[in-house]
């Protein structure tokens, strides 16, 4: 491992991955507006200038990948081990990630509770208390307080499986780890997806947990490769921009009722985008190791503009207050002055994009810092003071 093969990934990881983070983000904001506007989905009952909002699955499974990707940044250079241990991994991770849940938990209970439900029908029982209090949704159904947080159990238990795949990596090496964690993840979805009782596996995305060591392997592989001579740099770049294509081409025109598994459960039909995530987390972790390799420097300096750097910061927050906000705006101002479906999608994204901007910054300068920093009073006075 040389030192220009070590040096490199730091200086652009904040640049990118923040820009990555904010665009995914804030994608996942207008697909949930898209489909308060335009119900019906996989299928899109709207007009085609606002089709390309139907994907916002896919953005949860890039950020699946960016997780892996930055969480291995730092084992790579530890010996394929947790820095400072797995009891202060979890230590650290449940200090990122719960406080700020469990706030915008009870701030999306609250929301329906005191205005939107009266409107939307929605209420607020025990059982979804104790459910997603706990962050059992992903096991357990309960009426969803927040359109948001399906995915966030799902990442929570992934972080349990990280040590092990750690110990995979330093026991049998990264190609082994990855392809045994694909090849048990595929054979039990072929297994589930033909019916019968542990057909309810799939509603765990199980996909997921592909994307998270793909986005591991793709940031190890920066961290400990020698640096690449002028022509693999070239042909990484080519490679990722003409898979970015392909893929892009293909959302745009084929219809999501082709690229997804229609698997009955209990009498519904759930909607599986197995097969099209492990191709966009492959994509994906592509992406990351040639942006971090310096393969696409044009692209690398796009998402690492001040502006999308700054979003990337707090895309936590907007991802998890966005949904109580939109439902505010829609319930009590665009179901009220539009008269269509078009006027209402407009109105909400005219309203409700600066007003969950607004909400999610003083949400991640009130909650979400303050967590990051691990010493609530003092952090609190120094989110508030501190730009």
């Amino acid at each position: 491992m040389t030192t220009q093969g070590t040096a490199a990934p730091p200086r652009l990881r904040l640049g990118f991955l923040d820009g990555m983070r904010a665009l995914a983000a804030w994608y996942v904001v207008l697909h949930h507006m898209w489909i308060e506007s335009y119900p019906g989905f996989p299928q899109n009952t709207g007009p085609w200038m606002v089709g390309w909002l139907r994907w916002g699955h896919l953005a949860v499974a890039v950020f699946i990948v960016l997780s892996g990707f930055s969480l291995m940044l730092g084992p790579a250079r530890n010996d394929d081990r947790t820095v400072g241990g797995n009891v202060e991994f979890f230590r650290r991770r449940s200090w990122r990630i719960l406080p700020p849940y469990w706030a915008a938990l009870v701030l999306s209970m609250l929301t329906i509770v005191l205005f939107t439900g009266q409107y939307t029908g929605q209420t607020v029982s025990l059982r979804t208390v104790v459910v997603y209090g706990l962050l059992l949704q992903d096991l357990v159904f309960a009426p969803t307080p927040n359109g948001a947080f399906w995915s966030i159990a799902l990442e929570w238990h992934i972080y349990f499986l990280f040590p092990l795949f750690l110990w995979m990596t330093r026991r049998w090496g990264q190609t082994a780890m990855v392809l045994s964690t694909t090849a048990v993840i595929v054979g039990l979805y072929l297994v589930t997806s033909t019916g019968g009782v542990f057909t309810k596996y799939l509603t765990l995305t199980p996909q997921f947990v592909v994307l998270f060591v793909l986005g591991m392997a793709a940031g190890r592989s920066l961290v400990r490769r020698d640096a690449p001579g002028e022509g693999a740099v070239r042909l990484l770049g080519g490679a990722t921009a003409v898979s970015l294509v392909v893929l892009a081409v293909v959302l745009a025109v084929v219809e999501p009722a082709r690229l997804y598994d229609p698997v009955v459960q209990g009498g519904a039909t759930l909607v599986v985008f197995f097969w099209l995530d492990l191709v966009v987390g492959a994509v994906t972790a592509l992406l990351c190791f040639a942006l971090g390799s310096g393969a696409l420097p044009g692209v690398a300096r796009v998402l690492a503009v001040r502006p999308l750097v700054w979003l990337g910061a707090f895309s936590y927050s907007v991802y998890l207050i966005h949904y109580p906000v939109m439902m505010t705006v829609k319930v009590g101002i665009a179901d009220r002055i539009a008269d269509t479906q078009l006027q209402q999608y407009l109105v909400l994204v005219a309203l409700g994009v600066p007003a969950v901007g607004a909400a999610a910054y003083g949400f991640y300068r009130l909650v979400e810092r303050p967590s990051i920093e691990r010493r609530w009073p003092l952090a609190v006075r120094r989110s508030l003071t501190t730009p």
